[in-house]
């Protein structure tokens, strides 16, 4: 979450003429304050605008409506009208979150991620006699599946996400280690070749242009590779994505690339 402070920019002195305008900012996920002791939170199901006007406050606009033109570039009013000629109706779902500083950020990330992706209900005719899960166990509390996609020839495009930030949480802020191999339940891994988060190369091949940076006498970016195939380490706010290849009846050997 970026930290925002009321009539203040953080690089440049502001002469705020626009109070409110100026302090509105998009809302995609969530919208806090906090002080030392406690933090009030908003989570949002869509994006919308939101500021705190006042100390201790939230607001957020959930939809804009403007009858007339408000002389600011468009010369239009922003007049959003559905079939029937009316204002578009805005219906969505806010949650409210209010707890220690300490525990702010673990309890959003949890109850964002319920909100982004609730449990998706599937009826069958076939009579299930026991829970199953592909997993073979929790994966630990910072990490998420962000990508789970068949490429057949039995291959998945898999990504796995780190959801906290840097120094959000004393202790799920830390990077965390995976060993892929011990994911899935029912099939093993015979090769994982990491690619780059857009899957169309493989990372340890990419090639990319060397940016001169201001204040040091290196260039950016070398791209890394682990160096143990089983052991994975996704630091804060880090995905990583890889082609695997599927084994259906093994030993569990280990990972090839």
């Amino acid at each position: 979450m970026m930290r925002r402070q009321r009539d203040s920019r953080a690089t440049w002195p502001l002469n705020n003429k626009e109070p409110v305008a100026s302090n509105y900012y998009p809302v995609t996920t969530a919208i806090s304050v906090r002080d030392d002791a406690a933090t009030i939170t908003l989570l949002t199901d869509r994006s919308q605008g939101g500021s705190s006007l006042e100390s201790g406050q939230i607001e957020v606009m959930v939809h804009r409506r403007l009858l007339h033109d408000d002389h600011l570039g468009v010369s239009e009013p922003l007049n959003e009208t559905g079939a029937d000629g009316r204002g578009l109706v805005i219906r969505g779902t806010h949650s409210l979150l209010v707890s220690s500083a300490r525990r702010s950020s673990r309890l959003q990330r949890v109850h964002q991620e319920r909100i982004a992706h609730p449990l998706t209900l599937v009826f069958g005719k076939a009579i299930v006699a026991a829970p199953f899960s592909a997993l073979s166990q929790d994966l630990p509390a910072n990490v998420q599946i962000v990508t789970l996609e068949e490429l057949g020839n039995n291959k998945l495009l898999v990504r796995l996400g780190h959801m906290f930030g840097a120094n959000e949480d004393r202790e799920l802020s830390r990077p965390v280690t995976i060993r892929l191999r011990s994911i899935f339940s029912r099939f093993c891994i015979r090769t994982a070749v990491e690619l780059n988060l857009s899957a169309n190369q493989v990372k340890s091949e990419m090639k990319r242009v060397s940016w001169d940076r201001i204040g040091t006498e290196h260039s950016a970016n070398l791209i890394l590779t682990d160096n143990d195939d089983e052991e994975v380490v996704l630091s804060p706010m880090e995905i990583k994505t890889w082609e695997i290849e599927l084994d259906h009846q093994c030993d569990r050997a280990p990972i090839t690339q």
